[in-house]
């Protein structure tokens, strides 16, 4: 899909209002500072799914009580913390892989659900979705953590923030934009 479709959908779903209780969010929307711009195409969750699977598996959140978020910036990434902070609260925890699939069935309506077909699970992935929940985690509004395999032992996992494990996923950039 072209960059000029996606921004498209992402103005044409974000211009929705949002139902349940988010009006104090909408009435402050008008107010708050855009959000950092945040790779939110399929291409970004590229990172994530890059992860080892177990990772992937033990990703979980930590919302904030949705009545004390502090808004801070307004933008689909911000909309997208706040739902998971209410998805919370209402039903409980749920699964990255359900959030990330939530996400892009309500953010980016295909009629495929934005899967890909093919044999591997890394090909039926909602991408859209889970570079959405990497989003959340970068915003901070929500915490997604992660167990990593320790480097010292591989039997060993260490509980690390989900930007953090990407942050060392991820080779230092030069301002050419070529890994070093």
């Amino acid at each position: 899909m072209s960059k000029l479709a996606t921004e498209s959908i992402l103005a044409r779903n974000a211009s929705r209002a949002l139902r349940g209780p988010f009006s104090a969010y909408q009435e402050a929307a008008e107010f708050l500072p855009a959000e950092p711009h945040y790779e939110l195409s399929a291409a970004g969750a590229e990172p994530l799914l890059s992860l080892p699977m177990v990772t992937i598996a033990s990703l979980r959140y930590v919302a904030p009580d949705f009545d004390e978020i502090q808004f801070q910036t307004s933008g689909i990434v911000t909309e997208a913390s706040l739902r998971i902070a209410h998805w919370g609260r209402k039903s409980g925890r749920q699964t990255a892989h359900s959030v990330a699939n939530d996400l892009e069935s309500i953010y980016y309506p295909t009629g495929v659900s934005g899967w890909r077909r093919g044999v591997t699970p890394l090909h039926r992935q909602p991408r859209r979705g889970w570079a959405l929940l990497a989003a959340t985690d970068r915003l901070g509004l929500v915490e997604w953590w992660c167990d990593l395999p320790s480097p010292i032992d591989y039997r060993y996992f260490d509980t690390v923030r989900l930007k953090d494990a990407l942050d060392a996923l991820m080779p230092p950039q030069r301002a050419t934009g070529r890994a070093e």
